[in-house]
């Protein structure tokens, strides 16, 4: 299959042959749509994250959008050496089925900044260390930093 092959940590992913997906206990096999294309997505495939595999080469990509028996699903999460930039991948069950009116590029792409913007303000988050503009109390004003700064928002 073709899939965006991260053979050096010092160069972009290729455009490549890699094996098929195989199988693996705990995963399913989609086919990829569209792939995101984060920050994340590139410190991984350069080395600098620490996520970043320890053996090359590797699929490059940590989500996107996928078909799982004939539906649209976000997903992630694949096992090493496979990643998202794929024609086909191996994703484990938790997928998030999408809805119609938004569209397979969108969805690839918006899922991941979101996420990454609403952890810090999540409950999910309160028991790691958290920036120091997410410890406003309740009703102080807060500057968002995706606002103008003539804008204001209320901490809840």
């Amino acid at each position: 299959m073709k899939a965006g092959l991260v053979t050096d940590f010092t160069k972009p992913p290729a455009y490549a042959d890699f094996p098929d997906p195989g199988s693996a206990p705990g995963f399913v096999e989609v086919q990829m749509l569209a792939a995101g294309v984060h920050p994340l997505v590139r410190s991984v495939a350069s080395g600098a994250h620490y996520s970043s595999a320890d053996v090359l080469p590797f699929v490059a990509g940590v989500d996107g959008v996928a078909l799982l028996d004939g539906v649209r699903v976000y997903t992630g999460g694949c096992p090493d050496p496979l990643g998202t930039m794929a024609e086909r991948t191996l994703v484990p069950n938790g997928w998030a089925v999408l809805p119609d009116n938004l569209s397979t590029e969108l969805a690839a792409a918006i899922v991941n900044p979101a996420m990454s913007s609403w952890m810090p303000w999540s409950p999910a988050g309160s028991n790691r260390a958290r920036p120091f503009w997410c410890s406003a109390l309740p009703g102080s004003p807060v500057l968002s930093p995706s606002r103008s700064r003539s804008t204001q928002a209320r901490a809840t």
